[in-house]
C-alpha cells in the first residue's frame, strides 16, 4: 500500500527487504504494484512487522512466501501459519445464507468472522447515517419546493409585467408564434444556464463537503488512545445516475411548467386591454 511504499522509500523497480525475528537473514521482495490501502491491515507502526518497523501492509503469495521464509529459518522456529482466510461469495441472499450457515456451525466453525456484507448492511441501517441522509434529503426536497415556487412566481410576474411590450410587438405585426419563440429562447437560455451552473456548483460542493461528514459511528467511536487504529480509506463521492436522473428530471419539469405559464399568460392577453391607457 501507499504507507509501506512511502515509508520504505521504494523506487520504480519496487525492490525492498524485510527482516523477521525468526530468520537469520532478510527476505527480498519486488513490489509489482501499489494501491492506496490494503484492508483490513492495521496501517500503523509496530502492528505489522514488530517494534520499530515500517508501517503499512503488503500482499504476497503464501506458498512462495513460506518456501523462501523456511530457507534460512532458525532451528527453534517454525514457518508462518495462516491466520486469516478471505472468502469471495455471491451477493444473492441464498448463497450468503448457505455460506454463513457453513461458517457458523460444524467442527470448522469460525470464531472471529468479519462479514463485509453484514457490516455493509449494518452501516446502511446505522441510525447516525440515517439521520444524516434524512437531513440531507429533507434539505434537497425543501430546495426543490422553494425552486418550484420561486421559478413559477418569477415566470408569472415576468409575463404579466411584459404584457404591454408583447402587445406592442403584436400591434407592429409580430405573429403569436414569433412571440412564443422569443419567449422560449429567452427562458430556455436562462433555465439551461441555471441547470449547468447549479450542476457544477453541486458537484464542487459535494466533492468538497461530503467526505468530511461522518456517515457511520465506526470512525466516530475510534479510541483516542495509543492502541491500533483501523485503516479507514478516505470517503469517495458516488453520483448514482438514477438519483441524478430524478433530480434533473424534476428540475426540467419545473422549468417546462414555468415556460408553459409564461406562454399561456402571453397568449391569453388581449391587445385592446394591454394597450388601453389608464384614466390618468
Amino acid at each position: 500500500d501507499d504507507a509501506l511504499w512511502q515509508n520504505l522509500h521504494l523506487q520504480e523497480n519496487g525492490k525492498f527487504s524485510l527482516a523477521y525475528q525468526d530468520r537469520n537473514s532478510q527476505i527480498n521482495f519486488i513490489a509489482v504494484a501499489h494501491v492506496a490501502h490494503v484492508p483490513p491491515v492495521l496501517d500503523e507502526a509496530g502492528n505489522i512487522y514488530g517494534p520499530n518497523s515500517a508501517s503499512g501492509g503488503f500482499l504476497a503469495d503464501y506458498e512462495t512466501f513460506t518456501t523462501i521464509y523456511k530457507q534460512d529459518l532458525k532451528a527453534t522456529s517454525s514457518g508462518p501459519a495462516p491466520t486469516t482466510i478471505w472468502l469471495r461469495t455471491d451477493d444473492d441472499p441464498g448463497s450468503l445464507a448457505t455460506v454463513r450457515a457453513a461458517l457458523n456451525g460444524g467442527t470448522l466453525a469460525v470464531t472471529d468472522m468479519a462479514d463485509r456484507r453484514q457490516q455493509q448492511g449494518d452501516i446502511i441501517s446505522n441510525p447516525l447515517q440515517l439521520n444524516i441522509i434524512g437531513t440531507l434529503g429533507l434539505g434537497a426536497a425543501v430546495a426543490l419546493v422553494l425552486a418550484l415556487i420561486g421559478v413559477l412566481t418569477a415566470s408569472w410576474i415576468n409575463a404579466n409585467s411584459r404584457l404591454t411590450s408583447f402587445a406592442v410587438l403584436r400591434a407592429l405585426g409580430t405573429t403569436p408564434r414569433q412571440v412564443l419563440n422569443m419567449l422560449l429562447w429567452e427562458q430556455g437560455i436562462v433555465y439551461v444556464s441555471a441547470l449547468v451552473i447549479g450542476a457544477l456548483l453541486g458537484f464542487v460542493l459535494s466533492t468538497a463537503t461530503l467526505p468530511a461528514l461522518v456517515f457511520t459511528s465506526l470512525v466516530a467511536n475510534i479510541s483516542t488512545s495509543n492502541g491500533p487504529q483501523p485503516d479507514v480509506p478516505p470517503a469517495h463521492v458516488i453520483l448514482p445516475p438514477e438519483w441524478l436522473g430524478i433530480a434533473f428530471g424534476t428540475l426540467a419539469v419545473i422549468c417546462a411548467v414555468a415556460i408553459l405559464i409564461t406562454t399561456v399568460s402571453v397568449s391569453r392577453a388581449s391587445l385592446s386591454e394591454s394597450l388601453r391607457l389608464n384614466q390618468d
